[in-house]
């Protein structure tokens, strides 16, 4: 992170040293755009008019750099040092070029270690096959937009597209709930536990994303989530009155427990209590786990505007 931000200082410093000297301006942003699809990016910053101004593309192997005014006259530029020099324009400029190859693929993941001190505007081009993003290792939920926004912008940015839906059959006596779940991972079977108010199942690989999605009538909520008996950090959603999502990623193997707070209603009101005052056993003896693990609970998230935690 240290050399990143190295590099980042350099870059401003070669910016503001280019700029002193020629005497051109640095370039004033209106928006920066960048459109992703799969391993490729299209970027496009508009600028407001001026005489003439420098301007620092996002690193990348660049091609097809197009500069144009309103009306899509080309404006002539130079590059220097990585830098853009652009001749002057009595409207705003559009600087638009394409990133080859500028995500990698991670296990099963598009990555890409973003850095631009600047407000950016993140689109997916394939949004129609993608509702979930990580942004720093923390899960963001679309919610039917096509990207996000990004203040700063230092950002990981990872995505992942087709995993594979599995619906699991979950009994207990009579009662017969259906589970869904989404990864690459490999999981075989979904276990519920009354007795701990509480479900299991065993990830094999680990590093892959898991969203599944819980009938809240057999595990409500809020919930707790451990991987192998530690804190599992995790994002919940509550998609309508009868289900949630919860988002986790699993750093390695091991089983999964999502431990709920109410579970089937017609479970017995005896050994229900019971199993509360298990369960808060539980809590408490793994409270030093969770405190650095604790739900975050989302409220109504306003158009392209990206969730930060801390």
């Amino acid at each position: 992170m240290t050399k990143i931000w190295l590099l980042v200082v350099l870059g401003v410093f070669a910016v503001f040293e280019a700029s002193a000297q020629t005497d051109v301006p640095i370039a004033q942003h209106e928006s920066l755009t960048v459109y992703i699809s799969d391993n490729d990016a299209m970027v496009e910053h508009i600028l407001r008019e001026s005489e003439q101004q420098i301007l620092t593309p996002i690193s990348g192997d660049m091609s097809d750099i197009a500069i144009t005014d309103e009306s899509q006259n080309h404006i002539p530029y130079q590059i220097m040092d990585g830098n853009f020099i652009i001749d002057s324009s009595d409207t705003s400029v559009s600087v638009r070029y394409n990133l080859d190859d500028i995500l990698y693929r991670e296990n099963n993941m598009w990555v890409w270690n973003f850095l631009y001190l600047h407000t950016v505007q993140f689109v997916f081009l394939h949004s129609e096959s993608l509702d979930t993003l990580y942004a720093n290792d923390q899960p963001v939920y679309l919610n039917d937009q096509d990207g996000i926004k990004c203040h700063g912008c230092q950002i990981k940015l990872e995505y992942t597209l087709d995993e594979p839906t599995t619906l699991y059959d979950v009994q207990w006596e009579e009662h017969k709930f259906t589970v869904a779940l989404r990864s690459h991972d490999n999981i075989e079977t979904i276990r519920l536990d009354p007795s701990t108010i509480s479900i299991d199942f065993e990830v094999e690989h680990g590093n892959h994303p898991v969203a599944i999605m819980l009938p809240q009538d057999m595990l409500g909520g809020p919930y707790q989530a451990y991987l192998n008996d530690e804190g599992l950090r995790f994002r919940e959603y509550t998609i309508n009155d009868t289900h949630s999502w919860l988002y986790a990623r699993p750093t390695e193997s091991g089983i999964v427990t999502i431990i709920g707070t109410t579970v089937i209603p017609e479970f017995s009101g005896a050994i229900l209590v019971m199993a509360t005052a298990l369960a808060l056993v539980w809590f408490i003896r793994r409270s030093h786990h969770t405190s650095r693990n604790r739900t975050h609970q989302t409220e109504n998230r306003t158009k392209n505007t990206l969730w930060w935690y801390n």
